[in-house]
C-alpha cells in the first residue's frame, strides 16, 4: 500500500505541534475570525502573518465539544475523536491552500476552531462528520487567507 509522505511525515498524520493550544490565539480566532456553520459542526478560521520564520505550523486546529450540548465524557470524548479523524483525512485540501512552498503564502499560518453545534439525542457518523468537515474546509476560500 503506497502512503504520500510530505516532508518525511505522512500527509494524513495529526502532530501534536497541529494542535491550537495558546490561549491568546485562541481569544483572538473567536473575537476576530470568521466562521462557516453545517448542520453538526462550526468552524471558525483567520489567519495571521509573521515577520519571523514561525517554527509553528502552517495550519493549526482545535477541536471542543461544549458540555452543555454533550453532557456524558465519554460522548464528549468520542466526538472529539471522530472529529480529530476526520479532519485528519480531509486535511490536505488546507495544505494545498497554506502551501508553505509559494512566496506568497510565505509567514502566513491558519488557526482553525472546529466546534460540535449538533444536539444530544443522535449523534453523527464518521462519514458524515468527514463530510461536513470537507465542505467546511472547501468553504476557505484563498481569497479570504491572501
Amino acid at each position: 500500500m503506497h502512503h504520500e509522505v510530505m516532508s518525511g511525515l505522512h500527509v494524513n498524520s495529526l502532530r501534536k505541534h497541529e494542535i491550537l493550544r495558546k490561549e491568546q490565539l485562541i481569544a483572538a480566532l473567536f473575537v476576530s475570525g470568521k466562521s462557516c456553520k453545517g448542520e453538526y459542526l462550526k468552524l471558525f478560521y483567520q489567519k495571521t502573518v509573521s515577520d519571523v520564520k514561525s517554527r509553528s505550523p502552517a495550519v493549526q486546529v482545535l477541536f471542543a465539544v461544549s458540555k452543555k450540548n454533550v453532557p456524558h465524557a465519554v460522548s464528549r470524548n468520542r466526538l472529539k475523536r471522530l472529529m480529530r479523524e476526520a479532519y485528519r483525512n480531509e486535511k490536505q485540501q488546507l495544505f494545498t491552500l497554506c502551501d508553505e512552498g509559494r512566496p506568497e503564502m510565505s509567514g502566513i499560518h491558519l488557526q482553525i476552531a472546529v466546534l460540535y453545534i449538533g444536539g444530544r439525542k443522535s449523534f453523527p457518523s464518521f462519514e458524515l462528520l468527514r463530510q461536513e468537515i470537507s465542505r467546511l474546509m472547501h468553504n476557505i476560500r484563498l481569497s479570504e487567507l491572501t
